[in-house]
């Protein structure tokens, strides 16, 4: 029930159906003009109302239907004006107009929908708020033409949960309210949960925005660079993020595409928090899966006050795998702050650099496209100074033609730690860069050069192991400095900041029982280093009570070595006090043989003296 002057006003039924002016019983239009909610209830063998024109909404209303009934709207103008609530639920609403096929238009309109299906209809919803829950967004906007500015849904607030964008051809969501002088920053609010987003020709566009995405699909978005031809697109594959803060987790982003920057995510200018999802087979021209390029505005035209948080980029427990980049950062391209933990980069394509990561200073683009950087650079400004922390994290079988098989980072500030740089190809090196911060990590059996940087970079390796390149483990000329000890192997290409020997890891790089890299780290590196923490790459503790660390990404005690050995389960699977009883008894048993040998060999001396 809704109250309208003070009492409870009566439900409406509509009975007659077709038009929303059709005879015979109480129309759409009618129960429009009276208060109260409407129940529409089409007879028998019916189930349309076309709506003749625009019907202004002149309170707070719901809009609902007992069987599946569709509503389509005049064609040359929205099916509903308000500056109220309007509920609808268990509809489907069409309105086919070519350019003003709106469903519900105001700029200060409230719009709810709950099981409602929006079809065929561009710009569905220019409203301050749209609330949906298992609701389906599908064909809206026009998927065949050049290029479209309209979104589905253009609203300052949006909540969405369990919904479904499917096939749309405008923004799936895009823009906010009109533009006012005293708009507050990051005054618009977007929540996105459990809902998927697939096959849309256009990204969701987020400007000036806090929003929050949860376990959430995007799969198919966008257009990829094989079907562009020579155009260099402005947006990201499925969601273009513009001076917004953005938070996903549980998330998974598939098989979107860019023809410029961007397959799944472009960021510009903003603060993006990644936890807990995944990145497979996206693809564009600049970042495969992510382009960020994290400097702000130059010019502030969202809001009257500026927004004082610096843009950075934060990744935690994500996957990358099998995407690509014509040009560089098959996974991602960076420029400002990234900080990344607990990655698994795999598998990825750079067409020429940064088969993983790549700084976008280490990057170039071909004509027509070489001014892309130069215009970003021109409207923003250059900071904060481009920075990369990479911990814990996996970074394995990647490709780039050219050079950074796994990274490319030009001069950006770099710090990596408990991190396994392995199997990764490049005509140049495995890792590209001037100013290189490489603790408690492995560098192994890459097709390529290990490490690459330019005479007088300031490239320190801690605890380090770097082995088995196929192309050297430095290149000539790169000459690192020692911050503490490092193995490598089998040559000494990387001159004094390394000692030559055989580091004996696994094939899980894990110290073996040998291992010369057992115990042999700097455990003050270990402890103290901000990318190290006292932990690896696993997060178990670095030191043990000797003081004593491993060289490499993993810690290993002898008793796991033993379980591992004896096919007893993964390293930490059992708990530590089962280690030290089996290791007790291995000591035990070994004794006993020996005391047993020593009276075997004191019963053969004491026979031959007799």
């Amino acid at each position: 029930m809704l109250v309208t002057g003070g009492a409870a006003a009566q439900e409406q039924f509509v009975t007659v159906c077709g038009r929303d002016d059709a005879p015979g019983g109480l129309n759409l239009a009618t129960a429009l003009g009276q208060p109260g909610s409407i129940m529409i209830r089409c007879p028998a063998g019916e189930d349309h109302i076309a709506v003749t024109a625009t019907h202004v909404v002149p309170s707070s209303r719901t809009i609902r239907s007992e069987q599946p009934v569709t509503l389509s709207g005049p064609g040359n103008g929205p099916m509903f004006t308000t500056t109220w609530s309007l509920y609808l639920t268990g509809l489907t609403l069409t309105n086919k107009a070519a350019a003003a096929g709106t469903i519900v238009a105001g700029d200060h309109a409230t719009v709810t929908l709950d099981n409602v299906m929006v079809e065929d209809s561009p710009s569905a919803f220019l409203v301050r708020t749209l609330r949906a829950k298992n609701s389906r967004f599908r064909r809206n906007g026009d998927a065949q033409a050049e290029a479209t500015g309209s979104a589905v849904v253009n609203a300052e607030t949006v909540e969405m949960a369990d919904c479904e964008f499917i096939g749309n051809g405008d923004h799936p969501i895009a823009g906010g309210a009109w533009p006012t002088p005293d708009r507050v920053a990051l005054s618009r609010q977007i929540t996105i949960d459990r809902s998927t987003f697939a096959g849309n020709r256009a990204s969701l566009l987020f400007t000036d925005a806090r929003v929050k995405i949860r376990a959430s699909r995007f799969v198919e978005n966008g257009t990829r660079p094989e079907a562009a031809r020579d155009a260099f697109g402005a947006t990201g594959g499925a969601l273009t993020i513009v001076r917004s803060d953005v938070e996903i987790t549980d998330s998974d982003f598939v098989d979107n595409g860019s023809f410029g920057l961007g397959g799944a995510i472009l960021a510009l200018g903003s603060r993006v928090t990644l936890t807990k999802s995944t990145f497979e087979h996206n693809t564009a021209r600049i970042g495969g899966a992510i382009a960020a390029f994290g400097r702000p505005p130059r010019e502030n035209i969202w809001s009257a006050d500026e927004w004082i948080d610096l843009p950075r980029l934060v990744i935690s427990r994500v996957t990358f795998d099998g995407n690509t980049a014509d040009q560089a950062g098959g996974a991602l391209a960076f420029a400002g702050q990234v900080m990344a933990d607990g990655v698994l980069l795999r598998n990825n394509v750079a067409g020429r650099v940064g088969g993983a990561m790549a700084a976008l200073e280490a990057a170039s683009l071909p004509e027509p496209w070489q001014n892309v950087f130069q215009v970003l650079a021109d409207t923003t400004n250059p900071i904060p100074n481009d920075q990369m922390t990479l911990t814990r994290s996996i970074i394995v079988d990647n490709h780039a033609a050219d050079d950074g098989g796994a990274l490319a980072l030009g001069g950006v500030d770099s710090a990596v730690g408990n991190t396994i740089l392995a199997r990764n190809t490049a005509a140049g090196a495995a890792i590209s860069g001037s100013r290189l911060r490489l603790v408690n990590s492995v560098v192994a059996n890459n097709a390529a050069t290990g490490l690459a940087a330019p005479t007088g970079a300031a490239l320190a390796l801690g605890n380090v192991a770097i082995f088995s390149n196929t192309g050297g483990n430095c290149v000539p000329g790169a000459t690192p400095t020692a911050i503490g000890p490092n193995l490598q192997s089998p040559d000494n290409a990387c001159g004094a900041a390394a000692q030559v020997a055989d580091p004996g890891l696994d094939s899980g790089y894990a110290p073996g029982f040998f291992s010369a890299a057992r115990g042999a780290g700097d455990w003050r590196l270990c402890i103290t280093d901000p990318v190290v923490g006292g932990v690896d790459l696993y997060s178990h503790t670095r030191a043990g009570r000797d003081g004593r660390c491993a060289i490499g990404a993993i810690e290993r005690d002898l008793t796991e070595v033993f379980a591992a050995g004896m096919g007893l389960g993964k390293p930490h699977t059992l708990p530590r006090w089962l280690w030290w009883c089996l290791a007790l008894f291995l000591l035990i048993v070994f004794l006993f043989g020996l005391l047993r040998r020593c009276k075997r060999a004191k019963r053969r001396l004491f026979s031959q003296r007799a």
